[in-house]
């Protein structure tokens, strides 16, 4: 397996991450949620699917690789989305004249 394909694969768990957490923060929990509770579900999803990629797939790499992959996945989940996802959803819905509860524009 090369590392173009894991690449990828831990590309689309960032992202599903982050776009998982987004929703869990305004649909679920509607703003109500602290920062020591995002930041522990964020780390628990990271590390489920972390875990569940290392051992379905083969990654490269003795067990100890599985916490430096885990602190990868968290680390650029946690920045896309801060910078990625917020940027869209602010995109979109100024473009579409909506008003989004919980969304400073000035941000």
């Amino acid at each position: 397996m090369d590392f173009e394909f894991i690449g990828l694969i831990l590309l689309f768990s960032i992202i599903a991450i982050a776009l998982f957490m987004e929703v869990y923060k305004k649909k679920f929990r509607k703003n109500q949620a602290n920062d020591r509770e995002i930041y522990f579900v964020a780390s628990l999803v990271s590390l489920v699917a972390t875990a569940s990629c290392y051992f379905g797939i083969p990654l490269p790499g003795k067990i100890w690789s599985l916490f430096i992959y885990f602190f990868f996945v968290y680390t650029a989940q946690f920045f896309v989305d801060m910078k990625v996802v917020k940027s869209i959803v602010k995109w979109y819905a100024k473009k579409k004249g909506v008003t989004l509860e919980g969304y400073d524009f000035n941000e």
